[in-house]
């Protein structure tokens, strides 16, 4: 079976850099066999690397809620004297900016009660500066799920208090980059509906931050009582016009007048599989349940390299509209998949160019490391595909989406991979 582009894509951009900072999530490195590491993560790829998570305490205090993956990724410690890689001394050997993310959905909610006290805020704050200055790293990242969220305790105080929150870490950065001499960042990830944005002052927030992550996916999911798109760039019907990151990004730069260039839309390398009840299809019934049969072991948020495993069980389909593929399981299989693939994703890095964002985020990056088939190294195809349009965008090179074979668990499937380079005509 096979599936072909719907066409070719020839673009050439302008002188642009864009960013692209890839979350390594410290759990994901016992996977396959500690598979992606410090030695085998793809650094090229990436501008910022986000270790994630460090959790943060009511009173303040940040720590690292594995000591085991802290000792062997950030400090790099094996009982002899000479000190073993880490990913902060392999990323910044590439020139690869390295920061700490702090929070994330499990540990938010805890956010309000450090945000509501002026000494927690202080001291979340100087426990950021003392993890810079331990590990060497580049800066932090918050990732509050989400400010005003009643099940994270949230309330309407967390509005301001937030700001207050980011103002003392700013304040103790500031302090860093005097005794460093170097740059140090402040991130931040923000929810992309309409309620979320609207719970942040952005007119004071804005200036504090280098960088605006949107977490511009999760717009569908097993929740919803219809299957849709996890993360689709535009609507491919009226009624979800809202639910897209096209949507998200001019909500929060008409609405809330937050300079695109300081926006960082996020990518998706894992995917949603629901339980549908009956034939499976866009749109169709769903049982309110994630798939936990063909993805039980992602409790139904398959990474990428675990949907290509399955293609085999699915009818690959691509939605023009919404500029995004999905899967409907073959007979028998009542399963429906939304995803990203290397196209959808190069859609995805050129809507940032032409909408002059600052770039993108991942969430996250192990999920696109598949064995190259050689048993020589691995390949990345999603983050090649933001490479190459990003690439094009700086040196006036087109940017032409390809198709390469993919083995599936019982045939071959051509779909939409690895996008190449080459010069304009």
């Amino acid at each position: 079976m096979f599936f072909g582009l719907p066409g070719l894509m020839s673009v050439a951009y302008g002188q642009q850099k864009k960013e692209v900072m890839g979350y390594y999530a410290g759990w994901k490195w016992y996977d396959r066999n500690k598979l992606v590491n410090p030695l085998t993560i793809d650094y090229s790829r990436y501008t910022t690397i986000a270790y994630a998570f460090f959790q943060p305490t009511p009173d303040g205090t940040v720590t690292c809620p594995d000591p085991w993956a802290e000792k062997n990724l950030l400090l790099g410690a094996n009982g002899t004297s000479v000190p073993k890689p880490t990913l902060v001394s392999e990323a910044h050997r590439k020139g690869v900016k390295v920061i700490i993310s702090v929070g994330g959905w499990t540990y938010s909610d805890v956010f309000p009660l450090i945000a509501a006290s002026p000494a927690a805020r202080k001291k979340l704050a100087r426990n950021c500066s003392a993890l810079i200055k331990k590990y060497g790293i580049d800066g932090i990242d918050i990732d509050w799920e989400y400010p005003g969220y009643k099940k994270h305790n949230g309330s309407g105080n967390d509005t301001g208090n937030f700001t207050l929150l980011l103002q003392e870490i700013r304040s103790e950065l500031n302090k860093c980059e005097q005794e460093t001499g170097k740059k140090m960042l402040l991130t931040a990830a923000f929810g992309v509906s309409p309620e979320r944005i609207d719970a942040i002052e952005w007119d004071k927030v804005t200036g504090l931050l280098d960088m605006i992550n949107l977490m511009s996916y999760n717009y569908s999911g097993p929740w919803d009582e219809y299957t849709g798109h996890n993360a689709p760039l535009y609507s491919s019907c009226p009624e979800n016009s809202a639910l897209t990151i096209d949507h998200s990004v001019c909500y929060l730069t008409a609405n809330k007048q937050v300079p695109a260039e300081k926006i960082n839309i996020g990518l998706a390398f894992f995917g949603r599989a629901i339980s549908t009840d009956g034939i499976s299809g866009l749109n169709s019934h769903s049982t309110g349940k994630p798939d936990l049969i063909q993805f039980g072991s992602d409790q139904g948020a398959p990474e990428y390299y675990n949907i290509i495993a399955k293609l085999g069980l699915y009818e690959y389909h691509r939605d023009e509209s919404a500029e995004v593929p999905y899967l409907e399981g073959k007979a028998g299989i009542h399963s429906f998949v939304t995803f990203d693939d290397s196209l959808s994703v190069a859609r995805k890095a050129e809507f940032v160019v032409n909408r002059g964002l600052q770039g993108v985020i991942i969430w996250e990056i192990t999920g696109d490391y598949l064995d190259n088939g050689h048993g020589n190294g691995l390949r990345t195809p999603l983050a090649d595909a933001v490479f190459n349009v990003f690439h094009a965008s700086q040196t006036g090179f087109s940017f032409r989406p390809q198709s390469v074979v993919v083995p599936s668990e019982s045939e071959s499937v051509v779909i939409p991979e690895q996008p190449g380079v080459g010069k304009s005509d």
